[in-house]
């Protein structure tokens, strides 16, 4: 899902003619496919074997794959004038966050259907950027 994810926002980043829509949706291509495939936050956090030691970590990466949290807020705070102009899209955006948050405890926990607390927030995130795209899409046209 998440490479599904991020060859829309690839298309929609060569697509749609805005310098303020491009960014965004090159972002959302970016990182999260290619940890999900290479497994990056696990390599990194095993490297790391200190993070097992803090409060509420079992492993290391569950400390790695928590502060993809910073730039997920970041993203948003910079985003939010564009995201904001879709209220389908910003919906689908926070159900996503939440998802995500849900699952992360989820995950560390080690409890039963992990694999659908990983799919659930890439399906939304999917829905948010296809909305944010058509949203903006129509926008454009509009304006011509």
């Amino acid at each position: 899902m998440l490479l599904a994810t991020a060859t829309l926002c690839l298309a929609a980043a060569l697509l749609l003619d805005s310098r303020q829509v491009r960014p965004l949706l090159v972002a959302g291509i970016g990182y999260l496919p290619i940890d999900e495939r290479f497994a990056i936050h696990e390599s990194v956090g095993h490297n790391l074997g200190f993070l097992a030691d803090l409060r509420g970590a079992k492993r290391p990466d569950d400390v790695v794959l928590a502060a993809y949290g910073i730039p997920a807020v970041l993203f948003l705070v910079h985003f939010w004038p564009l995201l904001g102009s879709s209220v389908l899209a910003t919906r689908l955006l926070v159900a996503t966050l939440v998802l995500f948050a849900a699952g992360a405890p989820w995950d560390a926990a080690g409890l039963p259907a992990e694999e659908l607390f990983e799919l659930a927030p890439s399906l939304s995130l999917l829905a948010a950027f296809i909305f944010l795209t058509l949203d903006f899409a129509g926008w454009q046209k509009a304006a011509t």
